[in-house]
């Protein structure tokens, strides 16, 4: 029920999805306290604002055949960019670390040689 009308919500999900997973180890609840106070007071659960949006943009997705165009800049999205741009800093501090421990045992070799050749402690 959303603003005194009745809305019948119906969702498509992929076999094997998390979603559909989900639904098949609760199953549908029949028992749930809603249920058993709209029974008592024999008003229905109310659809909020946002479960009716949510719902007329699946359908309008659906509708004009938008979800693969959709997906497509999702996945070219400012998000992934994001993510991107941190791994490849990740993968460079990681880098310029190695980089300067490698300068590091160097310089440590050349001193340890170098106090060898003046008779130094070994």
């Amino acid at each position: 029920d959303f603003a005194g009308e009745k809305v019948v919500v119906q969702k498509e999900v992929e076999v094997g999805s998390a979603e559909d997973k989900k639904y098949q180890s609760k199953g549908p609840k029949k028992n749930n306290l809603d249920d058993l106070v709209a029974r008592i007071t024999g008003k229905q659960k109310k659809m909020t604002t946002q479960l009716k949006t949510e719902h007329d943009w699946m359908q309008f997705k659906s509708k004009e055949g938008l979800e693969d165009e959709l997906q497509q800049y999702r996945k070219d999205g400012y998000l992934e960019k994001q993510r991107f741009l941190a791994q490849s800093d990740a993968k460079l501090e990681d880098r310029l670390r190695e980089e300067r421990q490698q300068e590091r045992e160097a310089r440590a070799k050349a001193a340890h040689a170098q106090s060898l050749a003046r008779g130094g402690p070994a």
